[in-house]
Order: structure tokens, then C-alpha cells, then sequence
């Protein structure tokens, strides 16, 4: 027991956290892909905003999150703690994505969410 317990506190290495930092990377590059064709194949927007924009965005702050996390929580979390964490995590700055970009059609919020969605069945 005492060693099972162990192997659940051990600390991410250099190397896991950028095997962590790709994984999340790629999940973010194919939700971008899906869903800038998604907005592309749109006639128009509901608001006619720029939802091209809005994806990118979004999909730029989840990568910049994946970077304040292990810059700051490397040594906070169990590895098997650690995916969990950054979701949760992301979704409690989420709001400051919300506060520098309008997001009339949830275009921006949908993205974040698709992304954290996709990391949570990967893992």
C-alpha cells in the first residue's frame, strides 16, 4: 500500500512535463483544425462576428495555459493527478479569456471546452 501511494506522489520530470506539453499541444491543433472548418463552412455568424479569430484564440490561450501550469504546479501534483489538474485549472482562468475577447457566439468558450473535453477522454 505504502508504495502504490508513493508511485501517486511522484513529481512530473523535464521530460514528462514535455511529453504533457505536447500531448495537450496536438489535442489543441486538431480541435483548431475541426473548428476553424467548422466556422469556415458557416454562411454567416450569428452576430457576424469573427469566429475565425475567436477559435485561434482560444486555442492560443489553452496552449498558454499548459505553460503557466507547469511553469507554476510542476512540483504540486501527482502524475496521476496532474491532467485533472490542468483542466480544472484552465477552467478557472477561463475567465480571463473571457474578459479580452467578445465572444457573442460561444465560439471561443465552445473551443476551450472541445479541448478540455478531448484532453479528459485521452487521458
Amino acid at each position: 500500500m505504502f508504495f502504490k501511494e508513493l508511485l501517486l506522489t511522484i513529481e512530473l520530470t523535464e521530460s514528462e512535463l514535455a511529453q504533457f506539453s505536447d500531448h495537450i499541444h496536438q489535442i489543441c491543433d486538431s480541435v483548431q483544425e475541426r473548428n476553424l472548418t467548422l466556422v469556415s463552412n458557416a454562411i454567416e455568424s450569428t452576430s457576424g462576428h469573427n469566429n475565425h479569430k475567436l477559435v485561434v484564440s482560444a486555442v492560443h490561450f489553452v496552449k498558454e495555459c499548459v505553460r503557466g501550469f507547469n511553469r507554476n504546479y510542476a512540483n504540486d501534483y501527482a502524475k496521476s493527478d496532474y491532467f485533472n489538474e490542468f483542466i480544472v485549472y484552465t477552467r478557472e482562468i477561463e475567465i480571463d479569456f473571457e474578459k479580452k475577447n467578445y465572444d457573442p457566439d460561444g465560439v471561443g468558450g465552445g473551443t476551450i471546452t472541445d479541448i478540455l473535453n478531448k484532453i479528459k477522454l485521452s487521458h
